[in-house]
C-alpha cells in the first residue's frame, strides 16, 4: 500500500483509534488535542460569529459544525478589508461510536468541543465478594 497523503494514513488506521477524522476542507481552522482523561478537544476558530450563528449536532459518529454568514456590515459603513471571510460553512467529523460531546462553548471567537468517552463503555472495577 502506497501512502500518498494524510487521508490515505488514516484510511490505513480505521478501526484501530479512536482519534476525529475530518475532512478536507480548509475552513474553518481548527486544532484537535487529545486530553489526559482520553478524551479529545476541538478548538474551531469562528471569528464574528456568535452562538446563535453555529450549531453544533452530533450523531453517531459523525460531530458536525455549522456556521451562518455573518451579516455584511451596519448600514453606512463600508468594508476596506475583510480578514475573515464571513462566509458560512460546515465541517463534520468522524468520531468513535462511543465517545459525546461533554461540552460545547464559544469564547473569544474560538468554538471549543470537548468529547468524552461513553460512561456506559469505560471500564468499571468488579469487587469480588
Amino acid at each position: 500500500m502506497t501512502i500518498n497523503n494524510i487521508q490515505d494514513l488514516e484510511k490505513f488506521f480505521v478501526g484501530y483509534t479512536d482519534l476525529p477524522t475530518v475532512s478536507t476542507n480548509a475552513h474553518p481552522r481548527f486544532n484537535i488535542f487529545k486530553l489526559k482523561d482520553n478524551g479529545y478537544q476541538i478548538d474551531i476558530a469562528v471569528p464574528g460569529l456568535t452562538k446563535d450563528q453555529v450549531s453544533v449536532t452530533h450523531h453517531k459518529d459523525t460531530l458536525h459544525i455549522k456556521g451562518e454568514k455573518i451579516s455584511d456590515g451596519t448600514p453606512g459603513i463600508s468594508t476596506i478589508h475583510r480578514g475573515f471571510s464571513g462566509k458560512g460553512f460546515e465541517r463534520s467529523f468522524k468520531v468513535d461510536a462511543d465517545l459525546e460531546v461533554s461540552k460545547a462553548q464559544l469564547t473569544n471567537g474560538v468554538l471549543t468541543i470537548l468529547l468524552n468517552h461513553s460512561e456506559a463503555t469505560k471500564p468499571i472495577q468488579v469487587s469480588i465478594g
